[in-house]
């Protein structure tokens, strides 16, 4: 996640708080996602949806990374989306409903 996301926010105190605890969160759900339950699965399944759209409104709301020549961060993830988000994921990710649940 930081990859695409992290060079535009160096002197953004506030959204580097925001990657850091997004990227804990990642770290934690790594030891879920190797279970082959399926309550693990389930379990991993919702927090890894709120994970990336949490990443997603930052994105758009953030002026730092809305600011740059051709919305550098955005484009990468959209040209990526498959490498970064799991395709059975994606639709959940994206959806309008669930953002505004955050």
């Amino acid at each position: 996640m930081g990859q695409f996301i992290m060079p535009f926010c160096f002197e953004r105190q506030n959204v580097q708080f925001k990657i850091v605890k997004i990227n804990s969160e990642l770290l934690k759900i790594k030891k879920i996602k190797q279970s082959q339950k399926v309550v693990v699965q389930a379990k991993f399944k919702i927090i890894y949806v709120k994970i990336w759209q949490k990443i997603l409104l930052l994105m758009q709301t953030e002026p730092c990374l809305r600011v740059h020549s051709n919305y550098v961060a955005i484009l990468q993830l959209i040209h990526n989306l498959d490498d970064f988000i799991e395709k059975s994921q994606q639709h959940l990710c994206f959806e309008r409903k669930a953002q505004k649940e955050l």
